[in-house]
């Protein structure tokens, strides 16, 4: 093959500024239209997001913790990593702050007597500390449904199904098999979980 001239394309022996050949097929019969779906290629990150019907991998701190919402009630489909994780986060900075603020709520002599002299008079509680066990409360209730279905999803991410959250009633191990069932990487291939 000769040097190629300037504005010759190297590739093709054509002049630049004439279009490229339509691709050719190995088989005359193979046209594009029969050409088979593409999967998703579940596990590579994606730096948009894909859609609610897709797990996002590679998916940051703020967009997890809303998607995790967004999908509220969603058991079926699968469920990233960083999803997974990145809402356990949120849920975990989220409640320290909030058991910080109970703090200022305690009356901590009421409470020191309680503690000490078995004084069972007042509770130990202001007004403000009533206001942040509501907060609290309602909180912890809001997130049920959330994290349920977003380990649902991950177990599916790891092709399984979402019922090894159960495991997590066998005492001691229960939860620690889950953890690990949770921090497995995503299974690559096509699950019964996918769309």
């Amino acid at each position: 093959m000769s040097q190629p001239t300037p504005g010759q394309n190297q590739f093709y022996d054509q002049n630049a500024s004439q279009p490229a050949a339509a691709p050719t097929h190995a088989y005359p019969q193979q046209t594009d239209s029969f050409m088979p779906p593409v999967q998703p290629q579940f596990g590579n990150p994606t730096p948009t997001d894909p859609g609610l019907d897709q797990p996002w991998y590679g998916i940051g701190f703020i967009p997890a913790v809303k998607r995790a919402f967004q999908k509220y009630a969603t058991f079926n489909g699968r469920a990233s990593r960083g999803e997974y994780w990145w809402f356990w986060l949120g849920t975990i900075i989220v409640g320290v702050i909030l058991g910080l603020l109970t703090i200022p709520g305690i009356d901590w002599g009421t409470y020191l007597d309680a503690v000490y002299s078995g004084y069972t008079g007042d509770a130990p509680i202001n007004a403000f500390g009533i206001i942040v066990a509501v907060v609290s409360f309602l909180w912890g209730l809001a997130i049920i449904i959330p994290t349920l279905a977003l380990t649902w999803r991950r177990l599916h991410d790891t092709n399984r199904s979402g019922g090894w959250f159960f495991i997590t009633l066998i005492p001691f191990v229960g939860p620690i098999i889950l953890i690990v069932f949770l921090a497995t990487a995503t299974y690559t291939g096509p699950t019964r979980w996918d769309r």
